[in-house]
């Protein structure tokens, strides 16, 4: 079981590129360090506007933009397809720059949110 969610901010070192495609991946862990299997949980991950407070994107597990792997333990980790379309989407209705993130478990029975924090999203070209 998660126990709260933590932070984990995506700064400038690792930013995502506007016209870039790779995978976002969010090892989730218990409180004392442990590998939490997900398998069976319906994921939600989202880029937020910082100025309004705006969702500017969603990717679900259900629309297969989220899927699972095995890092230390068995589906303990969510692996978010980011695409050249998906940031893109961001910058028509916004700019490159710093957003915020979340992934959420949103099961019928369970909702709660694992990881937060802050995106930052670069313009190359």
């Amino acid at each position: 079981m998660v126990s709260g969610a933590r932070r984990a901010d995506i700064g400038r070192e690792a930013a995502l590129a506007i016209d870039e495609d790779r995978p976002i991946r969010v090892v989730v862990k218990d409180a004392a360090g442990d590998p939490v299997t997900m398998t069976g949980w319906t994921l939600e991950w989202g880029v937020v506007d910082n100025s309004d407070d705006t969702v500017l994107l969603t990717k679900t597990t259900s629309a297969g933009e989220i899927t699972l792997a095995t890092t230390d333990g068995t589906d303990d980790t969510a692996v978010i397809t980011v695409d050249d379309p998906t940031f893109a989407s961001i910058v028509r209705s916004a700019s490159a720059g710093t957003y915020r993130h979340y992934l959420k478990r949103t099961d019928n029975t369970f909702e709660a949110f694992i990881v937060y924090g802050s995106i930052f999203i670069m313009r190359i070209k």
